[in-house]
């Protein structure tokens, strides 16, 4: 007689019984199926940032390195809260953690199945985060003060990027010597060959020392170039963090923009918990 657990189906054929076994998950099938959300291993190394910290994610001689998705594995070079980001796929305004997650810069490197699609291997990130850094987050809703960056009352003043086949980098003398760069700040300087409106908000989060976040609200999708100059502040209150509230006074005046404040809702991401230090390799 077969047993409940084998699952046979028996059927009569041409007066024989026949048993067929319906195949059922083992122990390594279900191990595997759990282990699909995890990368096949993982290395994380903090940073050595003892050199002059520049801004504030960026230490001379130690920039912090956007995640590469490569075909079997992914590698970074960032702040735990920059991590979570990533994994979590969360703007900054849409954070809430301790500002501490944001002082370490760490090595992360870590392999996967080939092809992995980036939503499989974000989802690994996160349970990396969870198993090395014991993360623990949750959403919700939240009213957040904001600048918000529009159009001024008298018209935007916008100049559009060449087509990436013509965009040509001019030379500009930097404390690092003469560079091209796509893109610029320092020293009363903001300039690039293309650049969003959203990217011109991170900007003056980065380095507008204005003490609320700065989102785009203008509705413009286009790229421009963009190459404003100023007189640098000299408080040191923000020079040491990499900022320049003229930087924001420069934006409005020579690019037709307004920063205003308003209240706007958001989905964030809460951390609860969090460890400074992950776990050993």
């Amino acid at each position: 007689m077969p047993s409940p657990r084998s699952m046979l189906k028996c059927l009569f054929l041409a007066g024989i019984l026949t048993c067929i076994a319906s195949p059922q998950p083992g122990p390594s099938q279900e191990s595997n199926e759990s282990k699909r959300s995890a990368f096949d291993v993982v290395s994380i190394r903090k940073v050595d940032t003892t050199a002059t910290r520049v801004g504030p994610y960026m230490w001379r001689g130690v920039p912090h390195k956007p995640c590469k998705y490569l075909a079997d594995r992914v590698l970074c070079q960032l702040s735990l809260k920059e991590l979570t980001l990533e994994a979590y796929q969360v703007k900054d305004i849409e954070f809430a953690g301790p500002e501490w997650m944001s002082e370490s810069l760490f090595a992360f490197q870590a392999t996967m199945p080939p092809h992995t699609p980036q939503e499989a291997a974000r989802l690994m990130l996160q349970q990396a985060l969870t198993e090395r850094f014991g993360l623990k987050v949750h959403h919700e809703k939240r009213i957040i003060p904001v600048y918000a960056l529009v159009p001024g009352p008298h018209g935007v003043k916008l100049q559009l990027a060449d087509d990436p086949a013509h965009r040509k980098p001019q030379a500009i003398t930097t404390p690092a010597g003469l560079m091209r760069p796509s893109s610029f700040f320092g020293g009363g300087r903001f300039y690039s060959i293309a650049s969003t409106l959203d990217r011109l908000a991170t900007e003056l989060n980065l380095h507008g020392g204005m003490g609320l976040p700065v989102v785009n609200m203008t509705a413009l999708t286009g790229e421009y170039k963009m190459d404003m100059r100023w007189s640098p502040s000299d408080d040191p209150h923000y020079t040491r963090r990499g900022q320049d509230p003229e930087f924001a006074i420069a934006v409005q005046q020579q690019l037709g923009l307004r920063l205003e404040k308003r209240k706007v809702p958001y989905d964030v991401l809460v951390v609860d918990h969090a460890d400074r230090a992950p776990t050993e390799n």
